[in-house]
């Protein structure tokens, strides 16, 4: 598969995601804040976005381990106007070779882990396919 098709289904993937969960944005990263690709049905800046979703998951890993924490399934930042899911693809054990999925949940929303399960299962099929 070219990378252009793989990256069309990943986009696919994320709006697929963003339809069914009533999701604001979602932006996949790498682990060292690269947007890979984004579905964003407002207006943000993915690539800011992106690097901010690899800074606090990287900070949430430091208080994990620091903590002696299981494995982390999800950081949710919840505030007055929504929450910012963050998850890992779980691809690659080193952290900044990873990728991170980004959701931005609006206000209302109350379900989102099935969801967002579905999709990270078919980015990773779609990222380790060749």
């Amino acid at each position: 598969m070219s990378d252009k098709p793989r990256y069309q289904h990943i986009y696919e993937i994320l709006s697929d995601m963003n339809e069914e969960g009533n999701f604001s944005a979602s932006v996949l990263a790498t682990g060292r804040g690269l947007e890979v690709s984004s579905a964003v049905r407002i207006e943000s800046a993915s690539n800011a976005v992106a690097a901010m979703i690899s800074y606090i998951h990287h900070a949430v890993i430091k208080v994990k381990e620091e903590l002696n924490l299981g494995k982390l399934k999800y950081v949710v930042l919840k505030t007055s106007d929504g929450s910012l899911i963050l998850t890992s693809l779980g691809i690659y054990t080193d952290f900044e070779e990873d990728m991170i999925l980004g959701v931005l949940i609006p206000k209302g929303v109350r379900y989102f882990s099935r969801t967002i399960a579905k999709a990270v299962r078919k980015l990773r099929e779609a990222l380790l396919s060749e």
